[in-house]
């Protein structure tokens, strides 16, 4: 195997309040090696009336990394580009 592959998530939130699971508002479950993932979005808690809906950006970059990376150089190419 020539490169591993890192995950990099960004979710553009555009809401505020409080968020009921720790601040969070990316959760990501994972099962084995390569088996299976779930990523959940997490918001603060509102009331919505029929018809109404939220929204977020999510955006989801896989990135090939060479095997025996160290963290800090795996933190660098991670890092999203400044705009």
């Amino acid at each position: 195997r020539k490169y591993d592959t890192a995950v990099r998530i960004q979710a553009d939130n555009p809401f505020s309040g409080v968020y009921p699971d720790g601040g969070c508002s990316l959760q990501l479950l994972a099962l084995g090696r390569n088996r299976y993932a779930e990523l959940r979005t997490l918001s603060p808690e509102f009331h919505l009336r029929a018809g109404e809906s939220l929204g977020n950006t999510l955006t989801i970059e896989l990135v090939a990394c060479p095997p025996g990376i160290s963290p800090c150089r795996l933190a660098e190419r991670l890092r999203p580009e400044e705009k």
